[in-house]
This record gives C-alpha cells, sequence and structure tokens, in this order.
C-alpha cells in the first residue's frame, strides 16, 4: 500500500511540474519574452522600430544604445536593419523597449507560374 501512494504522489508532483512549466514557457507578451512569430518591419529609426501585428495593427517599440541586432544571425547596427525584413523583437521588462532584433531578409514576392500555366495571356478583340 505504501508503493501506491508514493506512486500517486510521484505522479501528482510529476502532473504538477508539467502544469507549472507550461504556463511559464508558453506566455506571451510577458516582458522579457519573445513576443511572438516574426513580424515584418514597417518602420524602423535610430529611436524605435514599427513592425506590423497583423490585422492593420501596428506595435512600436524603443531602440536604445543597448539594443541588439542580427540579420540572418550575423551581429549588425540596428539602423542596418530596413523595411520589409521579417523580424522577432525580445522585449526588456518594459514591455516597450527592444533587447534584440532577430531579422532575417524581405521575403521574395515573386512567384513562379504554375506548370502548365500561360505567362502571357492575349485577348483578341475584333
Amino acid at each position: 500500500m505504501s508503493k501506491l501512494l508514493s506512486l500517486s504522489s510521484r505522479y501528482f508532483l510529476l502532473l504538477t511540474f508539467i502544469s507549472l512549466a507550461s504556463r511559464l514557457s508558453f506566455a506571451t507578451g510577458t516582458p522579457g519574452s519573445d513576443p511572438g512569430a516574426p513580424k515584418t518591419i514597417i518602420e524602423i529609426s535610430p529611436m524605435s522600430i514599427t513592425v506590423d501585428a497583423g490585422k492593420d495593427v501596428q506595435e512600436s517599440y524603443d531602440i536604445t544604445g543597448a539594443t541588439t541586432a542580427t540579420l540572418s544571425g550575423t551581429p549588425v547596427r540596428p539602423e542596418d536593419l530596413r523595411a520589409g525584413m521579417v523580424a522577432s523583437i525580445v522585449l526588456s521588462n518594459d514591455g516597450k523597449t527592444a533587447m534584440a532584433i532577430h531579422a532575417m531578409p524581405a521575403p521574395r514576392t515573386t512567384k513562379k507560374p504554375a506548370p502548365g500555366a500561360p505567362t502571357n495571356v492575349w485577348i483578341n478583340l475584333k
């Protein structure tokens, strides 16, 4: 019987730990955490960065001398980043200042036509 109690208490502790760990790891929008999926940079200046948060919502964050930036994993200055690039932003504890900006080049917008699709469409008007 003591084994059963021991096993059930271990099981309870394990579930409690998993529950707490998942709540901490999936918290979004909390200061000092990654605010989510990469977002497109709309505007960047020496003092701030504005990104597209989707559904016609823009988010702006302050840039300080302590803000670090990377472009495709290579360290760069924040002023080297450009509008159209896709970036993930790590916020400071105040939730308003960018501690780190991890950017990737702007995605290419040209699409190849589907196989067999005409590339030029001619309309014959008579």
